[in-house]
Parts: C-alpha cells; sequence; structure tokens
C-alpha cells in the first residue's frame, strides 16, 4: 500500500493560473499508473506546471 503524502505550495501567492494548469497537466501525464504510486506523475506535473507557469504564461510563483 502507498503510504505517501503529498502537499504542495507556491512561494509567492498564486493566481487562477496554478491551479488550472496544475491540473490539467496532472490529468495528462503520459503514463499510466495502474496502481502504482503517484509520485512520479505528481513530480512530473509539478516540473512542467512550473514551466509552463514561467514561460507560456509569464507567471512570478512557482508550485514546491
Amino acid at each position: 500500500m502507498d503510504q505517501h503524502n503529498f502537499a504542495y505550495f507556491t512561494i509567492r501567492p498564486s493566481n487562477k493560473f496554478g491551479s488550472v494548469v496544475w491540473l490539467q497537466r496532472v490529468l495528462t501525464y503520459p503514463k499510466k499508473s495502474k496502481g502504482k504510486s503517484w509520485e512520479p506523475c505528481l513530480e512530473w506535473a509539478r516540473k512542467k506546471t512550473n514551466y509552463d507557469l514561467r514561460v507560456k504564461w509569464g507567471q512570478r510563483f512557482k508550485i514546491i
């Protein structure tokens, strides 16, 4: 059984972009988890979200 607990925060106050981009990335993870740990998916989503926020949306906060 997976006993990992995950919590994510931002380094600055965020806005509407953070949640929307994060959710999009979690839902578009390119591999199936098939009952495995969510950790690879969430780490991938965090990195991709931070890239999108900075490059595509010009935001100055990031998810940590």
